[in-house]
């Protein structure tokens, strides 16, 4: 199985790293370079899942990103999505950079 050390270049010729979708029991368990949610975990681990895959789970904040996406946008075409609702920012290192929140659950 590939590790998270493992990267994809798109399109555009941005370099994505190849990770699992899952933790705690949710995610689909495929390895791609897809758009995730990295939620923080007791001890320093971490939990990455497909947007969708956690929205289908529930999460709030990953429905609302993908909120009024085509519905089998996946992959590039989500990016491309998320990147045209990101806001502006004017000191962004890499303007391509979305940034989807990290999470820390409660004790």
């Amino acid at each position: 199985m590939p590790s998270d050390e493992m990267i994809g270049v798109d399109a555009s010729g941005q370099v994505r790293p190849m990770r699992i979708c899952g933790g705690l029991g949710v995610g689909c368990g495929k390895v791609d370079d897809h758009p995730r949610h990295v939620i923080e975990l007791p001890g320093g681990a971490e939990a990455l899942y497909h947007l969708d895959c956690h929205a289908a789970a529930g999460c709030a904040s990953c429905a609302e990103q993908i909120s009024g996406r085509p519905q089998s946008a996946t992959g590039a075409e989500l990016l491309d999505h998320l990147l045209a609702q990101a806001p502006a920012v004017p000191q962004a290192e890499d303007p391509a950079a979305v940034n989807i929140p990290v999470d820390t659950p409660e004790d």
